[in-house]
């Protein structure tokens, strides 16, 4: 008699001897472990799904639309209607920011004819805090540095020390900055590539604004108080951890 390979019900294989029996091969896949492995994830997709419900009806949601959530249709609607917008990088500094007035920066949004605001407003600015991430929008009827300086001075307060303004070399900005008596590090007008976070902050408040007044049923024109909304809720909430 020869000595063959047997299976055990266990799976390993052992020695025996007589006629009849092949050789051992590799014990079958285990189907309930297959099985566990698909629900574990099918499971794990589910708790992902109820996250993303969930937090798209929470109040941090519901006040900023940031960042995009799938599940909520006013998101969908808001990337539907912007273009794609690509990240751009930070301004060069010589240390990172960490306290409020470090480094401010500010840009113009454009809006005029039919895209006005409902008082007439046709740019807005954003004036944004890179030590803090603290943002604010001011709409103006007309960019003048008196107006830049008003919305710069009530964005700082009136103990705050500003140590130096980032912003591009528009004249009403040189102008303002001068007024203030602080460090100006400027780039070319328009040109977003060399104000890249300032506009990245900018894609955000017109995104989250036309989600806003989306979820309120409020005619575009409304964009002065949309904007401004947003960043105090931003200012509020913070930035998203997810």
């Amino acid at each position: 008699p020869h000595t063959h390979g047997v299976v055990d019900l266990d799976g390993h294989a052992r020695q025996a001897d007589g006629p009849g029996f092949a050789e051992a091969g590799p014990a079958p896949p285990d189907a309930a472990g297959q099985a566990g492995g698909l629900s574990t994830r099918r499971s794990r997709k589910v708790e992902r799904e109820a996250a993303l419900w969930q937090d798209a009806r929470s109040l941090r949601h519901l006040m900023t639309h940031f960042p995009f959530n799938a599940k909520c249709v006013d998101c969908a609607a808001k990337l539907r209607a912007q273009g794609a917008r690509r990240r751009r990088p930070d301004p060069d500094l010589e240390s990172v920011p960490d306290t409020f007035g470090d480094c401010i920066a500010m840009d113009h949004l454009l809006s005029g004819g039919a895209d006005a605001g409902i008082g007439g407003e046709t740019a807005g600015l954003l004036v944004a805090d890179w030590g803090t991430d603290n943002l604010q929008f001011t709409a103006m009827t007309h960019r003048t540095a008196q107006a830049v300086h008003q919305a710069v001075q009530h964005f700082a307060g009136p103990d705050a020390s500003i140590k130096m303004i980032s912003s591009d070399n528009a004249r009403e900005f040189i102008r303002a900055v001068a007024d203030l008596g602080v460090a100006h590090k400027t780039g070319t007008p328009y040109r977003s590539t060399r104000n890249g976070r300032i506009e990245n902050s900018i894609g955000q408040v017109l995104a989250g604004a036309r989600a806003i007044l989306l979820q309120s049923g409020l005619p575009h024109t409304w964009w002065p108080q949309a904007g401004a909304f947003f960043t105090s809720a931003h200012n509020i909430f913070g930035k998203p951890s997810m």
